[in-house]
């Protein structure tokens, strides 16, 4: 269900003459770790999950 969505959202800013490369790819990665735990609609606990499972380059 999410990658229906995504394809529309998608869709949409490229209609608006954007490239939307990065946020497509992020998006894609999001859906595909909820899809791991069987969700078919976004959480906001989901998206905390992966955002915190996320690495991140170390700050100096």
């Amino acid at each position: 269900m999410m990658n229906a969505q995504i394809e529309r959202y998608v869709a949409l800013h490229r209609s608006f003459g954007r490239k939307f490369e990065v946020q497509e790819r992020l998006l894609r990665l999001f859906a595909a770790y909820a899809h791991g735990f069987g969700d078919r609609h976004v959480t906001v606990e989901r998206l905390h999950d992966w955002c915190r499972s996320a690495s991140s380059p170390e700050r100096g």
